[in-house]
């Protein structure tokens, strides 16, 4: 019989069945591992789609604390109302529910919900008024409504105009909830809402991927108890001097801690600027007399004695301008220390005639001016010094006298700091450490630089006690405290850049003890009824640092005067 022919043997049959059962079953078993394991995440996804709807949960932005721990800026329980089109009944009926309980028209609710698929009908909605949403939602009257979490943020101390404002997804927009949005920014995750045989959504199901996560916490240089103090004082004066708004700052000399920045007027207000029109670190102004203090600091580098007298003249020409004092007074002899006493611009004009423009603009960069302090605020301003080529033969006498120069605050209370400390600069800083999953991240402290001799920041400061003892500061003396500071009075530049218009800036930096200072208070009026910085900002500088000293416990470096009987 051919091989053809021959029939094939049980076992060879028996073989080739099993081979097959084998591969069957392989298969089968690889198609199982497939489907429990690897792709169990795309049936899981596919599923969901199928009988839920996949929603975000946000993720809880962290809080902004002050040195104390005491929150500045915290989120809430909050909840979005949002319309799902597919599920709506009557959107007119709907709308006139829910109009009076989130103080919408009831015609504009309705006209929203025809808008499109899936809309946002009310955000940040406290508790209590998301309770009586869910009742009516529960009771049937509200198909196609749903409510999600969507935190609130709240700003228990104020200070909104340092803290900042959200946008509507909950973002940092500016000030500090801007520059630091990275780190308080949550983590969002999500959920599946479950749908019912009737494809209603009654309750949230399982959540899907990652879990959401909370954003870490900062904490502050401030003390909510001085930014309180300093809000007020400012309002204050503002509201007493008729001023268009303007800045207090006070640092703390050890490390250069920004321990409260008001700034005025606050967003929200009648005529509030936005956080990045911010007095303190995003505008600029000529200081004006301020400016001396840096001016004398290069004199007395020079070898210029306090003690030195100058014959000061009515009036002085220096090319093509013509330079007066505040007070007429005719022709006479002051000392060094008198001409910084009674901020006489002419007698520091004749003084600086040895240091030229170039002397005073590296005496103020080394000050830190024309550079942002790196303090970090958002936008904060370099402030402008003349260039090279803008320099005239008149640059030295205006610069002498803080004229065709503009700072910011935070950098003048900088540089009078470094004359404080005995000459070395300290930068300043607003965030002290990041909480992080319970750990804490210390922020670096900032190096410092010497700017100036010892001793001639021991000479300065003696001068600046009399600036307030007896000169144009005396409105900012303190009973039983020796206090070193200067007033300042700028007019301003137009808009225009053509020359100076008919309004003024008034400040006031000074320090205290001067035997041994440790606070530094800046205050900056744009525009106060009187101008003059000595009746204008002095007095908010005697109130403010008063209280700080008082708060910190601070004793007097003077003996305190009997009360008067």
């Amino acid at each position: 019989m051919s091989r053809a022919g021959r029939p094939r043997s049980p076992a060879r049959r028996v073989k080739w069945l099993t081979l097959a059962y084998l591969a069957a079953a392989f298969i089968l078993l690889a198609e199982m591992v497939n489907l429990s394991w690897i792709r169990t995440g795309t049936y899981s996804a596919e599923a969901a789609r199928q009988t839920g709807r996949v929603r975000s949960i946000p993720g809880e932005r962290g809080a902004i604390l002050d040195r104390r721990g005491r929150p500045l800026a915290l989120s809430l329980m909050g909840f979005a109302v949002t319309s799902y089109q597919p599920e709506l009944g009557d959107p007119e009926k709907e709308a006139e529910l829910l109009a009076p309980l989130l103080g919408a028209d009831p015609r504009e609710l309705a006209r929203k919900m025809r808008q499109g698929r899936y809309v946002y009908l009310a955000r940040r909605l406290p508790p209590e008024v998301a309770l009586q949403v869910d009742e009516l939602a529960r009771d049937g009257k509200l198909p196609g409504v749903e409510l999600e979490p969507d935190p609130r943020r709240i700003y228990p101390a104020g200070a909104t105009s340092l803290l900042g404002i959200l946008d509507a997804d909950g973002r940092g927009l500016e000030g500090l909830e801007y520059s630091l949005d990275a780190i308080l920014a949550g983590e969002p995750g999500s959920v599946v809402l479950e749908e019912d045989v009737s494809g209603r959504l009654p309750l949230p199901g399982r959540p899907v991927g990652k879990p959401h996560r909370r954003g870490a916490d900062v904490v502050l240089s401030l003390d909510e108890d001085f930014q309180a103090t300093a809000e007020a004082s400012l309002a204050e004066a503002v509201r007493r001097t008729g001023a268009k708004g303007g800045c207090v700052l006070v640092l703390h000399l050890e490390h250069g801690d920004v321990l409260a920045a008001a700034s005025w007027p606050p967003p929200g207000s009648p005529g509030g600027v936005r956080p990045s029109q911010n007095y303190c670190f995003n505008r600029t102004y000529e200081p004006g007399s301020a400016m001396k203090v840096l001016t004398f600091a290069a004199l007395f580098s020079s070898g210029v004695s306090p003690e030195a007298r100058v014959e000061v003249p009515t009036a002085l020409e220096v090319g093509g301008w013509t330079f007066r004092d505040a007070e007429p007074h005719p022709q006479e002899v002051k000392t060094v220390e008198d001409v910084v006493a009674e901020s006489s611009n002419v007698g520091t004009i004749l003084l600086s005639r040895r240091l030229g423009a170039e002397r005073l603009l590296e005496n103020m960069r080394r000050f830190g001016l024309g550079s942002p302090t790196g303090v970090g605020f958002p936008g904060e301003a370099a402030g402008i010094l003349p260039a090279p080529g803008e320099i005239s033969s008149s640059t030295w006498a205006t610069l002498a006298i803080g004229q065709g120069v503009a700072v910011t605050p935070i950098q003048m209370v900088q540089a009078i700091g470094a004359v404080a400390r005995g000459g070395s600069l300290v930068r300043p800083r607003l965030v002290l450490e990041v909480r992080r999953d319970g750990a804490r991240e210390p922020a670096p402290l900032r190096p410092t630089l010497q700017v100036l001799d010892p001793a001639v920041a021991s000479t300065l400061t003696r001068v600046l006690t009399t600036a307030v003892l007896k000169g144009t500061g005396k409105m900012a003396a303190i009973p039983g405290y020796q206090v070193a500071g200067k007033t300042g009075t700028a007019r301003k530049p137009r808009p225009d850049g053509r020359g100076y218009g008919s309004g003024y800036y008034a400040s006031f930096y000074g320090f205290a003890p001067a035997t041994k200072p440790q606070l530094v208070v800046g205050v900056m009026l744009d525009e106060p009824t009187p101008i003059w910085g000595g009746e204008a900002a002095a007095p908010v500088f005697r109130d403010v640092m008063a209280f700080a000293l008082g708060r910190l416990g601070i004793p007097p470096d003077l003996p305190i005067p009997e009360p008067s009987r």
